[in-house]
């Protein structure tokens, strides 16, 4: 490598050069550290400059043969005994030295540009606030400044334009410096994103507005509609009054590619509301809600007229009246349809499915208060294609919606069903014996069952023997979720939950035996309240412990089931979102969380209070929080929350993962289920419900 700079002359550069070494010798005579050449890389993160690359080299070359040569820390007699005035632990900081200017050359300082925006980009897409981290981004060096600021693609997402109850809360007072700070973040990102097509939210709520934020946020959208010849992604929510005022866009809209358009009117304005964006070349995904604030006329049927669309949500809605939600896959032609039908479900149902090519459609969402589509679902309806089947019935008796209606679509659809959620009804397969046989048969490839109590019979069909060389009638099942629905009591319960048959099914699906054809099956069971899962918790346990467990919840119990409810919260949707913006609601989750861990980190583990924190899982939750950012944690760095967490988890998980031969079933997030933990069993304690 031609280490001289470019027009400097040779003798100048030898001379230069001459001067270091001697000055690198005169260090070594007096067995003294080299210092750094370069001091002022190692207090910022710019690019070294060509004549520091030169001095960094020369730097290297020299300390390199030294790192091996000099006496290790650890051989402090051997040092001694060769070099007596020599330090002995000069090798490891040579090292350490020779390692970090190294850095200053190929580091992360000197990844190219093309690279850093790259990592830019998908550093703000997982961002909860896209404009803070880009300043942070800003704020690290200058090279990542000067990066940044000339990246038309990140500022390309404009910062979101909204005005609904909660910014009205937030602001208060202080609306118009808002508005301002709002109005100037715009503007400049409209200036640095150059031609880049723009991505951007603007929602306003007429219903919670004044005329003086009206005429602001009327401001901001004529900046938008001075753009609109860059818009690329649209989220648009509004008022049909205001969106008349955009009606000078129509036929500006080249390069807009995906619109999401919610309209609040008194009228059926699908066609009006469709006009303003129907000349657009490029558009492929588009998302319609017409919110009916009076009236209780049926949404019209309306024509598109983009021939390119890959993707149409409809979501019209009137008050109390049906709706209808399509999703295409934007790589397939498969459609995903969810129904409500409040009233005059059939002919709601038929009309809106007639609309689509029958094979195309691979999942759909029925429900429905009244039983008038039923018979188009049990004599009518046939969808080959389908994989995904959600019905939800609250209020439809067993005997008006059974398993016999289920069996007749499937059989005449003669589609492979890969998920079926049942709610209401009182029980789907209950009311004929081997009807839920019957059912597997017909969805082989069935891999997650969301239903009510089973009978004995279907779940001793569910049972898995190890042992025998026969799979399963559904091998792939790996999620079973059973919910015990309103019509069952704390009395009434006892009576209809078969605890021997679900611990054997249980037990059978989790110790497969290492068959590779057969999934490993997760079995929760749910209730409407937090009574009924606990009796049905200490059920299922007492059969398995063959001894009674106390029912009675202890004033500990009570203790850390608050600790769980806390707990599952770290990083959700509290702690991040526009709650962050609010110092004070940071600071008081943030001391919260510092008081709750101060308190676990002083509770003692007894042994009697093991099988407490297994039955809440506390394992698995502290690992969710030892998982989580910090920046998704209020305060964190402040109380050391995320180290804390982390000890938390070392000190309470290895005695809880030793799980004790008796305790099978823990409470999961919130309460609000159970679910089965397995545990190496041997295939002979594996035995087959009665």
């Amino acid at each position: 490598m031609n280490l001289i700079p470019k027009f400097e002359p040779r003798r100048r550069w030898t001379a230069r050069r001459a001067a270091r070494k001697a000055d690198l010798g005169q260090h070594l005579a007096n067995h003294e550290l080299i210092p750094s050449p370069v001091p002022r890389l190692l207090q910022c993160n710019d690019s070294p400059t060509e004549e520091e690359k030169e001095m960094i080299l020369e730097y290297v070359a020299t300390i390199e043969p030294m790192c091996w040569q000099l006496p290790d820390s650890f051989s402090l007699t051997t040092a001694l005994r060769h070099e007596p005035g020599l330090p002995h632990h000069y090798s490891q900081l040579y090292r350490d030295s020779l390692r970090l200017h190294r850095s200053l050359i190929t580091g992360i300082r000197n990844i190219p540009g093309e690279v850093l925006d790259i990592i830019f980009h998908s550093a703000l897409q997982i961002a909860d606030d896209r404009y803070q981290q880009l300043i942070r981004i800003m704020q690290t060096c200058k090279r990542w400044w000067i990066s940044a600021h000339g990246s038309p693609r990140l500022w390309s997402t404009l910062p979101k334009m909204v005005w609904d109850v909660h910014t009205s809360n937030r602001v208060g007072r202080h609306g118009h410096k808002v508005f301002d700070l709002l109005k100037r973040a715009v503007l400049r990102h409209l200036a640095q994103s150059g031609n880049y097509p723009l991505t951007f939210v603007f929602h306003y709520d007429f219903q919670i507005s004044n005329h003086v934020v009206e005429v602001k946020y009327q401001e901001l959208l004529g900046i938008m509609m001075s753009q609109c010849h860059r818009w690329g992604h649209a989220d648009l929510m509004m008022s049909l009054t205001m969106l008349e005022t955009t009606s000078i866009i129509t036929g500006k809209l080249p390069l807009l590619r995906s619109l999401s358009l919610s309209v609040s009117t008194t009228r059926n304005s699908e066609h009006e509301a469709i006009y303003f964006f129907a000349a657009c070349p490029s558009l492929e995904h588009v998302s319609l809600t017409i919110n009916h604030t009076m009236g209780q006329q049926e949404p019209p049927d309306i024509v598109l007229p983009w021939r390119q669309l890959t993707t149409f949500n409809d979501h019209r809605r009137n008050i109390g009246r049906s709706w209808t939600f399509i999703k295409g896959d934007p790589n397939s032609q498969n459609l995903s349809c969810r129904i409500f039908a409040a009233l005059d479900s059939q002919s709601h149902m038929d009309h809106q499915l007639s609309r689509h090519s029958a094979s195309r459609i691979t999942m759909l969402d029925i429900g429905s208060p009244n039983i008038s589509c039923i018979p188009l679902i049990s004599d009518t309806l046939t969808l080959p294609s389908l994989t995904v089947l959600h019905l939800n019935f609250p209020g439809v008796g067993a005997d008006e919606l059974s398993s016999t209606h289920l069996l007749s679509f499937v059989r005449r659809s003669r589609c492979s069903l890969k998920s079926l959620r049942f709610t209401g009804g009182g029980g789907l397969f209950r009311e004929q014996l081997g009807a839920f046989s019957q059912f597997l048969l017909l969805s082989d490839e069935l891999e997650e069952l969301h239903c009510d109590l089973l009978p004995p019979d279907a779940l001793r069909t569910l049972f898995f023997d190890p042992r025998s060389g026969e799979p399963p009638p559904v091998p792939r099942l790996r999620r079973l979720s059973i919910y015990i629905n309103l019509t069952m009591s704390l009395k009434t319960l006892p009576s209809h939950l078969d605890c021997a048959a679900l611990n054997a099914v249980a037990k059978s699906r989790s110790n497969i035996g290492g068959r590779a054809e057969v999934a490993w099956l997760r079995l929760e069971i749910r209730a409407w309240n937090l009574a009924m899962t606990q009796t049905a918790f200490h059920l299922l346990e007492n059969d398995l412990a063959g001894s009674p467990v106390p029912v009675e919840t202890s004033i500990r119990e009570k203790v850390v089931k608050g600790w769980i409810d806390q707990l599952y919260n770290v990083g959700g949707i509290s702690f991040s979102g526009t709650d962050r913006i609010s110092p004070s609601y940071h600071k008081q989750e943030g001391r919260r969380l510092n008081e709750l861990i101060a308190e676990m980190e002083l509770y003692p583990i007894p042994d009697s209070d093991l099988a407490l924190l297994r039955k809440y899982d506390m394992a698995a939750v502290l690992t969710h929080c030892a998982s989580v950012e910090a920046s998704r944690i209020p305060c964190a760095s402040l109380y050391n929350l995320p180290s804390r967490f982390k000890s938390l988890k070392d000190r309470l998980c290895p005695p809880l993962l030793e799980r004790d031969g008796q305790r099978h079933w823990a409470f999961g997030g919130g309460g609000d289920g159970i679910f089965y933990v397995p545990r190496i069993t041997p295939p002979d304690d594996i035995v087959e419900p009665a």
